[in-house]
């Protein structure tokens, strides 16, 4: 029964720990453009590099076995509802972004879909938090807000979900818009991150090492330049804790084991004293 009661210990907490991990994605890449560190081709180091809706788009066409997005973030923009004032962080993205990121709505709304990237919709997706500071217990979908003096129309909210991991904030306290509004609106063209997600956990390495071929074809970069595109592969934090657990529940194993040992010892040595009192 130690043994038992331990082992489960042990993997009721590794599953708590990866439901909080997956909060931010499953098998996902998170990459941020930065400055390359070699020569290339008469090219000097510390380029900026910075990429595109272009650069995406083919990254699309080339790598078919992983899905991509990228976005633009904001941490400056003044949300007004009400007597509300709040200047949370801003996400624009494509629809697909919210699958990667395991972003769900809440029954009654729903993500950016492609109809809002085509027509530049002024529409906001919210996280849970974000909602409850700005409309409290109110219905807030079909409701109105004010970014930067310019009205978006609320049409969903996040379900609450377990998050440990995240760059740039929580979702919860985040706001999300179409990728096409935000450009407009800001008049932005480099996307701040990409994020790609592999079929499977095991294509990530193939997959990544594709996005460093694709993107220094056609940024003028040495592909084997890890600096000029900075990465995030969530998968490794979950190949860490597999080890981890499994060398953890050994360990709770054979405590339990040694705990069962001692009692039971102590017993088989009691027992002739007892035998011989009785009689």
């Amino acid at each position: 029964m130690s043994v038992s009661l331990l082992v489960s210990f042990g993997e009721a907490l590794q599953k708590r720990i990866v439901k909080n991990q997956r909060g931010l994605g499953e098998n996902i890449v998170i990459a941020w453009p930065a400055r390359t560190s070699l020569p290339y081709r008469g090219l000097g180091k510390d380029r900026r590099i910075r990429l595109t809706q272009d650069d995406v788009a083919a990254l699309r066409r080339e790598i078919p076995e992983a899905t991509f997005s990228g976005e633009f973030a904001k941490d400056t923009s003044k949300f007004r509802r009400e007597r509300v004032r709040l200047t949370p962080d801003v996400s624009a993205t494509s629809p697909i972004f919210a699958v990667m990121r395991n972003i769900i709505a809440s029954p009654g709304g729903r993500y950016v879909n492609d109809l809002d990237i085509d027509r530049r919709r002024r529409v906001l997706f919210l996280g849970d938090k974000l909602k409850e500071d700005l409309f409290g217990k109110e219905e807030a979908v079909g409701r109105t807000v004010m970014v930067d003096g310019v009205p978006f129309l609320v049409i969903g909210v996040m379900e609450s979900k377990a998050q440990d991991s995240s760059y740039g904030g929580r979702d919860k306290d985040k706001a999300f818009m179409p990728e096409s509004t935000y450009q407009g609106l800001f008049s932005e063209r480099f996307i701040s991150n990409l994020i790609f997600q592999a079929r499977d956990a095991s294509l990530v390495p193939a997959v990544t090492r594709r996005v460093f071929e694709v993107l220094a074809r056609r940024h003028q970069f040495d592909p084997n330049d890890k600096e000029a595109v900075k990465l995030w592969d969530t998968t490794e934090q979950e190949k860490f804790f597999a080890v981890f657990f499994g060398t953890f529940r050994a360990f709770l194993g054979i405590i339990g084991v040694v705990a069962g040992w001692f009692p039971a010892r102590r017993a088989s040595l009691l027992d002739p004293v007892v035998a011989l009192k009785l009689s």
